[in-house]
Order: C-alpha cells, then structure tokens, then sequence
C-alpha cells in the first residue's frame, strides 16, 4: 500500500465517523454548544457529567518495525462535577478500560477568589500542557516534558488563588508522592513532594478577562527520593527507551518555566522543564555520585484558519453541519534530553537526547467532537538506543484521532 494511501484511507473513515458523529451530536446533545448535561438539586447544588472517549489511529512505520496500522481505544472516561453553594466543587472522574484508575477526585473550598483549598487527587502544579485537560491540548500527543518530567497527579492538598485583579495565579501545596509520571510497575518512585506555581497576566482584556494574550508562569517541586529508579526517555509514541533509569537517592528538584501569547486566531506558547535527582551514598565506597540531570523545551504554534480567537480549545463559530466548523493548523518543535552518568566501577552512560517536530490539522465539528491528525518526525541522538537504528535514529509516524468529549 502506498505512503499516499495509509494516510488518506484513515483520514476518510476518521472524517466519515465525526460527520456523522457531529449529525446525532447536534441533535442529541444539548442545543447550547457548550452546555454538559446536569442536574440541579435546589438552587444550590448542581452536577455537571463530563466524559471523554479517544479512538487514536496510528499508521504503520517500517523503520522500527511496525507494518501495520494500530488502532488505540484506551482513552475512555467518565466523571462528575459540582458545586455546593457557590462555594464548594468537587469533581471524580475515572477511567473504563480493563485497568482503569481514578483520575481527579478532589474537593475544593473558596474562602475568596484569592485563597482557596483543594484537596484529594489532582495534578500537581507544574507544567503548563501537563496541567490542561486532555480535550483542549492542541496536539494528539502531549509534548515530551509533559508526559516524562513534569510530575502527573498525586494525592495531596492545596491552596491557590487569584490576586492583583486577576493579573497574578498561585498555586502551593504537599503531596503524599511525585506524580503517577515518575511510577511505573518497577518502581514507586519519589516519595513526599512540595510544590508550587504562578501565573502572571501582565495585560487583561476588556471587562477584566485574563485568558489569551501573554501569560507567563514558573513552577518548582521538591520531592523525596528513597533508593529508587529514576526518570527514563521515551520516545514520542512510548515505542522505546532512548535513556534507561538509574538508581537515584536523595532529592530530586524540577523548575519550569513558560509562556503563552495569543492574538485572534493565533498562539505561540513555549516551555522548558528541567530535573535534578540526586544520588547521594551510592558510589562503590558510599560517596555521593554526580546527579542525574534531564531537561527539554517546546515551542509550539497555532493558526485558526476559520478565523476563531484562540483561547484554549476552539469553539467553532458554525458547527457542522450549518458551517464547517473550526479548523486549526498546528506546529511543534521540541527536544528531550538526559546528561551523562556516571555508575560505579567506573562505567558511564553517555547522554542522549530525542528531537521531535509535529506537524498536524485540527477539525472540531463543535463543541463535542474532534478530529485530529499529527504527522510526528522525530531523531534520537544515538540511533543505538533508538527504535531506529538502521535509518540512523531518525522516523516518521502519523496518528489520527476522532476524540468525543462532554
């Protein structure tokens, strides 16, 4: 089958299911486009149910040994949220597959709109993409930092507010672990962490609206670590291991920094994390070794074709079928990379870094459809600890993606 058609025979099939899709949303689904489906008990109770259901085709790609296409369900969930008198919210959502666990399930209470508190499970606060619900990221693969070094959910509390008029957002809290991204099956990764996030709006819109424009934020976490494997580099789909974990112990310490800009239909956002872990006692005579250093960046940038302003996910001004919707063309470049190590006994692992440009389309039908197509192009440094060693470390991938979400 030609190159040609591996990627228009997705792409029909995918538009054919969301037209048609977007035909029984429009009359099944509330006449408002951006209303969820909610109950009110009174005046001062209300639950809203959100859900999200991803159907990801991914096309074959002869160069790490994947001749055919792929097809991904996993990403089915379900959830609620609500409020109790205006100054209570609480949201659970979990996901359906085989081996499904819960995502966010926190309570928050709002003192004032600058001091409020949230506890339970939820995501802690660093990274930008990382922080966004999966239904609004532009792209059908999060940037790298986001799924490898900045830390996922975890169970802890919280306190976060607005200040100066809106043009100033924080966020600090405790956490019983370092995130789901650190913990895998082989290891339970950091122990108790510390964290912390602002916003900063230095321009407001008319009648006081923070979102688009210039916002710029930092964020630090401290955790805990106990003799356990650290951070490793995945390739973008997860085919490979680009860098192996090593034995870490002691503190590991991530920053970020980032910023998005936006003016109509347009956005450039940019981010950098970085991550210290230590290795304190684990030399052969019980010296401390050098720390483990990994870092990366994005730069990503957005174009609303059908003219929409770009303030997070794109609602379409004309839904399919009364208009064409919203469509969006979008771009990332981004590196991953992990410094040198050395083991005892002298042995090294050298460094290695992954460099990855994404290319794609974005079509929302409306409020609750989606479709989306990545052409991803990514280069390992060392093509020996890459999928890819016959075509010197470098591949391409496509991934289609028709995504339903409440």
């Amino acid at each position: 089958m030609s190159l040609a058609s591996r990627v228009v025979m997705p792409t029909v099939c995918l538009a054919t299911l969301a037209t048609t899709g977007a035909l029984l949303a429009s009359l099944a689904l509330p006449a408002n486009a951006q209303e969820r489906p909610s109950v009110n008990f009174g005046s001062h109770i209300k639950l809203d149910f959100t859900a999200r259901f991803d159907a990801d085709v991914r096309l074959a790609t002869d160069a790490i040994g994947m001749d055919g296409a792929d097809v991904d369900l996993d990403h089915r969930r379900v959830g609620v949220e609500g409020s109790i008198a205006k100054s209570v919210d609480f949201q659970v959502e979990r996901d359906l597959v085989a081996d499904g666990s819960w995502r966010d399930v926190f309570v928050n209470v709002r003192h004032t709109k600058a001091f409020e508190v949230q506890a339970g499970r939820f995501k802690i606060p660093l990274g930008r993409e990382a922080l966004q619900s999966g239904k609004n990221i532009d792209f059908v693969r999060r940037a790298l930092i986001s799924t490898q070094l900045a830390p996922g959910r975890d169970t802890g509390i919280m306190a976060h507010g607005r200040l100066a008029g809106r043009r100033l957002r924080y966020s600090a809290g405790f956490f019983g672990g370092g995130g789901d991204n650190s913990r895998t099956s082989t290891t339970e990764g950091a122990g108790q962490t510390i964290a912390g996030r602002v916003v900063f709006v230095p321009l407001t819109q008319s009648g006081g609206s923070t979102d688009g424009r210039l916002q710029i934020g930092a964020g630090v976490t401290d955790d805990d670590l106990r003799d356990v494997l650290g951070l490793r580099g995945r390739t973008a789909f997860g085919d490979d291991v680009f860098f192996d974990r090593v034995y870490v112990n002691g503190r590991r310490l991530r920053y970020g920094v980032d910023a998005v800009w936006s003016r109509g239909p347009v956005s450039l956002s940019s981010e950098y994390i970085a991550v210290t872990d230590a290795r304190r006692g684990m030399g052969v005579d019980g010296q401390n070794l050098d720390p483990v250093h990994a870092g990366g960046w994005y730069l990503a940038a957005t174009w609303a074709l059908t003219g929409e302003d770009k303030s997070g996910r794109l609602e379409p001004r004309r839904n399919v079928p009364h208009g064409p919707g919203a469509i969006e063309l979008v771009l990332r470049v981004e590196q991953l990379r992990f410094g040198a190590v050395e083991l005892p006994a002298g042995k090294q692992v050298s460094t290695n870094a992954d460099h990855v440009t994404t290319a794609g389309l974005n079509w929302n039908l409306n409020h609750y459809l989606r479709l989306q197509g990545n052409l991803v192009m990514e280069s390992v440094d060392d093509p020996e600890r890459s999928p890819a060693p016959t075509t010197i470390g470098r591949f391409i991938g496509a991934v289609f993606r028709l995504q339903f979400s409440l």
